[in-house]
C-alpha cells in the first residue's frame, strides 16, 4: 500500500505553514503523516502547528540547514513514518 507523507522545511514562515496545513486538511488525498522541519526554531511556527487539526511531526533542525538540508531531514523522517503501521 502506498502511503503519502507531506514534507516541508520552513524558516520563520508560520503563516505560510498554516496555509499549507489548511490546504492539506482540505485535500482528498489521505495523509499518513506530515513532517515540518523548522530551520529557525521559531516559536510562532510551533504555535501554529499546535493549532492544526492535522497531526504534524515537528523537527527542530537545530540551526539553518537551508531548504535542501531541511527537506533532506524531512524526507528521511517521512520514510520512517511511511513504514509504520500507525
Amino acid at each position: 500500500m502506498n502511503r503519502v507523507v507531506a514534507v516541508t522545511a520552513t524558516y520563520r514562515r508560520a503563516f505560510e505553514v498554516g496555509r499549507l496545513l489548511d490546504a492539506l486538511q482540505a485535500s482528498e488525498v489521505p495523509l499518513h503523516g506530515v513532517v515540518v522541519v523548522d530551520n529557525a526554531c521559531d516559536s510562532a511556527t510551533r504555535e501554529r502547528l499546535q493549532k492544526s487539526t492535522i497531526t504534524v511531526e515537528y523537527v527542530d533542525a537545530g540551526g539553518n540547514l537551508g531548504c535542501g538540508g531541511g527537506l533532506r531531514q524531512a524526507t528521511a523522517r517521512s520514510a520512517a513514518l511511511a513504514s509504520t503501521d500507525s
